[in-house]
C-alpha cells in the first residue's frame, strides 16, 4: 500500500513498471496536481482558493471551521 495524494486508473502505458508478480499490474508515479497542505501535508489544487486560509486545503478548513 502506499499514502498517495492522488490516483488515476487507466490504461497501461510506455515507461511504467510492469510487475512480475502480478499479471497486467503496471504503476507509473507523478507529482499530484496542485500545491502542499501546511497542515495535512497532501497536495490538493484546492491549496489557495479559501481567502482566510491560503495555505490549507479544503478539506482540512471544513476540520478546523
Amino acid at each position: 500500500l502506499f499514502i498517495v495524494s492522488q490516483a488515476n486508473l487507466g490504461e497501461s502505458g510506455e515507461g511504467e513498471f510492469e510487475s512480475t508478480e502480478v499479471e497486467g499490474l503496471s504503476v507509473s508515479v507523478e507529482r499530484a496536481e496542485g500545491d502542499k497542505c501546511q497542515r495535512c501535508w497532501n497536495f490538493s489544487t484546492s491549496v489557495g482558493t479559501i481567502g482566510e486560509a491560503p495555505g490549507i486545503c479544503s478539506r482540512c478548513h471544513e476540520n478546523i471551521a
